[in-house]
């Protein structure tokens, strides 16, 4: 019975202490993107639970707690978007947007990918995906798969609906599992105007290498240059900025 209640102590403590070592260490990305300056407006699409609890963890979260940034949140997840916001509900510089981000809209909502996990302090923002194919392939657990409809909304539309929130956009970030590629692809960045993103960082190694060149070769196009590729994980993030 000790030796049982010492296993559990000693697991537990462990668990606390990557939690405090994981909070007082920067994401790999956030080091990069606090070069924009403290008070920066962010779009973030695809918006993760706000901590670093398994390594993963969300670059923006130390941006907005330290650097005071004010901005959108959008994630499709219902569980995800709860927890955030939660978070920032001291926070009312912060925004929320419960709803995918889809090319072209073919009605108010759509179907989303994924799981509702039994043991949600293990995996506090598990994969989802609009893309079916997408989420069976990036999750060990698909066999939990669950489909939910979500509200969905074009780059455009969801941006446009905010300028009187914002004069203008700092960083957008796009991390939406496997459709960055037709999302960057298929938005007039140009007709944005004044509220056209300056900085654009966005998740690419789910896509192939024709891809990754053709979402470059857009952004190029629409006046961005590439600045970097930051490496983390099993992926690479480029941050692209406008001239």
């Amino acid at each position: 019975m000790f030796v049982l209640l010492y296993v559990f102590f000693f697991v537990v403590s462990l668990f606390f202490l990557r939690l405090i070592i994981q909070k007082i260490t920067a994401h790999p990305m956030t080091v990069e993107i606090r070069s924009i300056g403290e008070g920066a407006t962010f779009v973030q699409v695809g918006a993760q639970v706000s901590s670093r609890l398994w390594g993963g963890g969300d670059p923006l979260w130390r941006c907005i707690q330290r650097d005071k940034w004010k901005g959108l949140l959008v994630e499709p997840n219902p569980s995800a978007m709860k927890r955030l916001r939660r978070k920032y509900r001291k926070r009312s510089d912060i925004f929320f947007e419960e709803c995918a981000v889809v090319k072209n809209k073919e009605g108010d909502t759509a179907p989303f990918y994924t799981t509702r996990f039994p043991l949600s302090w293990f995996d506090p923002c598990p994969s989802s995906s609009l893309s079916r194919a997408h989420f069976k392939k990036r999750t060990w657990y698909s066999d939990k798969m669950v489909t939910i409809e979500v509200k969905v909304k074009t780059l455009t539309e969801l941006l446009n609906a905010y300028r009187d929130k914002f004069s203008h956009i700092d960083l957008l970030v796009l991390d939406i599992e496997g459709l960055e590629s037709c999302i960057i692809c298929s938005t007039d960045w140009n007709e944005l105007n004044e509220i056209k993103p300056k900085y654009i960082l966005y998740e690419y190694f789910h896509h192939s290498s024709a891809e990754q060149k053709e979402m470059l070769k857009t952004l190029l196009s629409c006046g961005y240059i590439y600045i970097a590729r930051i490496i983390h994980k099993k992926g690479s993030f480029p941050i692209q900025v406008i001239v």
